[in-house]
């Protein structure tokens, strides 16, 4: 790993010492997201941490630009098929 990944990897230690706050009762369920929305965050987390590492390692990108991780041509593609339909 790289420095390249260190806010990625400190985000991940945050969000997992909040859980542990909560599941040791020193925060309450309601200043916590919902388990969904943590789930959620873990994966977008995890898979955007493996994804910079194997681009920046394996592939010898120079940067990554991680605003460009999205599924929008999934939803486009959805949305279009959909409204052919109709």
């Amino acid at each position: 790993g790289s420095h390249d990944t260190t806010v990625i990897k400190h985000s991940i230690r945050w969000l997992d010492g909040w859980e542990q706050e909560l599941q040791s009762g020193a925060i309450i369920k309601e200043t916590f997201p919902t388990q969904t929305t943590a789930e959620g965050l873990h994966v977008t987390m995890f898979s955007t941490l493996a994804l910079t590492e194997y681009l920046l390692g394996k592939c010898d990108f120079k940067y990554v630009l991680t605003a460009k991780f999205n599924h929008d041509p999934i939803e486009r593609c959805f949305l279009k098929n959909k409204a052919s339909s109709l």
